[in-house]
């Protein structure tokens, strides 16, 4: 496995199961353990978006070619893409989009959209829609993310 530069540490593919606790990371099933929540519904619910969150937000910093798991995972370089601001956001929002649903399991029904801002164009802002895809019941997420001119992508619920 390769590191990021980022965050200096291990580009992991997302947990392939898509339901229950085996959505959350073992770090979190055990910090949920400890603290007598496990198996509380939104609890639970909150501590698997906070692993999404966290695996989205490494994913969408990793440029495709960047990594060893797979040579598309992450987003692509930026550079060939249209400086047309309207072509831009939909290219982005339709790689973030390609990402998402690839690497992200616990998510169906993704939608990307670019969010409207004004003055200068810096950060990027994308909302992205989707639902829990578990068995226990479908629960629609959001998600905001923001590129900065340096490439950085952070996204918060």
């Amino acid at each position: 496995m390769k590191t990021t530069a980022r965050y200096g540490r291990v580009a992991s593919p997302p947990d392939p199961a898509a339901s229950g606790q085996r959505g959350l990371s073992l770090v979190q099933r055990l910090q949920a353990m400890e603290s007598g929540h496990i198996g509380q519904g939104q609890w639970q619910t909150t501590l698997l978006v906070d692993s999404i969150v966290e695996n989205l937000t490494c994913c969408l910093n990793v440029r495709q070619g960047g990594a060893w798991i797979a040579n598309d995972y992450g987003l692509p370089e930026f550079s060939g893409l249209s400086t047309h601001c309207d072509v831009l956001h939909g290219e982005l929002a339709a790689a973030i989009k390609a990402c998402v649903l690839k690497f992200e399991p616990r998510l169906s029904q993704v939608g990307v959209r670019a969010l409207a801002h004004s003055g200068d164009p810096w950060p990027l802002c994308f909302a992205i829609d989707a639902v829990l895809a578990r068995a226990a019941g479908a629960d629609s997420v959001h998600f905001e993310t923001r590129l900065d001119r340096a490439g950085q992508v952070t996204v918060r619920r």
